[in-house]
């Protein structure tokens, strides 16, 4: 008996290749969804980190500078160190005493700790720093920190000149800019033209003990 013989169709070269360049051009779209999606991402993790960081060392100084001039010994005579105050009040710059420990006695020692602090900024290996300085002991606080500037006020809410009066001071303004480590080509700052993206963060603060 004789078999029927049945064509077997298939795919010819030119529908091979058009099928691969319509595989490439979807590829292709892909990937770059891909990465714009990735470049997005970083960017968006980025400002979230210069955010936190300027949050945290906004809120440390804040808590610091609050308890300036703190010295519940007020009828005692002065043991030894600095009297509870202002010691130095700059643009970029600000240091103060505390007596946290209420023992009449601020000498920079391990028995009176976090009682002497100074506020600047620092670069450090390069990078830029909030730096806390505590009896003498410099710590970068913060990283990637571009700018601090302090504000001072008298007691009406006038704005005092610099160098400030420290027996003034009753109200301080403080600004930190924050910028990302890393740069966005994608994006350029409207006054620096870089390609770096920044987060300022401006508060005021009232120490408790200035002035009593």
């Amino acid at each position: 008996m004789r078999k029927d013989r049945r064509t077997i169709s298939g795919f010819t070269l030119v529908e091979l290749i058009t099928s691969m360049a319509i595989g490439m051009i979807v590829l292709s779209a892909l990937y770059s969804v891909f990465i714009m999606q990735n470049r997005t991402l970083s960017t968006q993790e980025q400002i979230a980190e210069i955010q936190q960081t300027a949050r945290i060392g906004m809120d440390i100084m804040l808590r610091d500078i609050r308890m300036a001039g703190y010295n519940p010994s007020k009828t005692t005579s002065w043991i030894s160190g600095t009297k509870p105050g202002l010691t130095n009040a700059t643009a970029d710059s600000l240091s103060f005493v505390s007596d946290l420990n209420a023992d009449a006695d601020t000498t920079a020692a391990e028995v009176n700790p976090e009682e002497n602090v100074t506020y600047d900024r620092v670069d450090d290996g390069g990078i830029s720093c909030l730096r806390r300085t505590v009896n003498g002991a410099g710590n970068s606080l913060v990283e990637n920190m571009e700018s601090l500037t302090f504000v001072y006020y008298d007691e009406a809410g006038n704005t005092l000149s610099l160098p400030a009066s420290l027996s003034d001071v009753r109200k301080i303004q403080v600004t930190i800019t924050a910028k990302t480590a890393l740069p966005d080509n994608a994006y350029v700052d409207p006054i620096l033209g870089d390609h770096y993206r920044r987060y300022s963060l401006t508060s005021q603060v009232t120490p408790r003990n200035l002035g009593l």
